[in-house]
């Protein structure tokens, strides 16, 4: 009887984490845990043609990304952009406040696996210049790590992403 009630719960469990809105990810810049200076503004779900089909609202805390439509299931979608502003200062007294916009290419099923680590490298920083080619069209680069998997995607040649063209 004990087994069989701690089955139907994980059931029950897993039934409603399925409906949940919300995907493990975790951010950093720089090699940074960033922590209140993420505001991450939007999703853009793709269609089959790569044209931008729905812009949804989200927000971001450490290692959360909460999608506010609950309609939404980003292991559905085949394509997603997420757009991420980061607000960073430099200097201890006279802080310097500078704002960066990145434009994240990810899809779907990267939302499946039980979190995705997604690293963001700003080349206005001479070491990362020297190890990372940006973008085209771009100031920055990055590279994303999808737990449960033995793979890593890199993307540290000089390229030109569909989305910039």
């Amino acid at each position: 009887m004990r087994i069989t009630s701690i089955i139907i719960l994980v059931f029950l469990s897993q039934i409603v984490l399925a409906q949940k809105n919300d995907y493990n990810l975790i951010i950093t810049i720089n090699k940074k845990f960033e922590i209140g200076n993420i505001r991450l503004c939007k999703i853009w779900l793709l269609d089959q043609n790569k044209e931008i089909d729905t812009v949804v609202s989200c927000s971001y805390s450490p290692g959360e990304l909460i999608i506010q439509d609950s309609t939404i299931d980003l292991t559905s979608i085949d394509r997603v952009i997420l757009l991420i502003d980061y607000v960073w200062s430099k200097g201890r007294k006279n802080k310097v406040w500078t704002a960066y916009h990145y434009e994240i290419l990810l899809y779907g099923s990267n939302f499946d696996h039980t979190f995705l680590i997604l690293k963001i490298y700003n080349l206005d920083e001479p070491k990362f210049r020297h190890i990372f080619f940006p973008i085209e069209g771009k100031n920055y680069n990055y590279e994303f790590v999808i737990c449960g998997t033995a793979g890593r995607l890199i993307q540290k040649a000089r390229f030109s992403p569909w989305w910039c063209e």
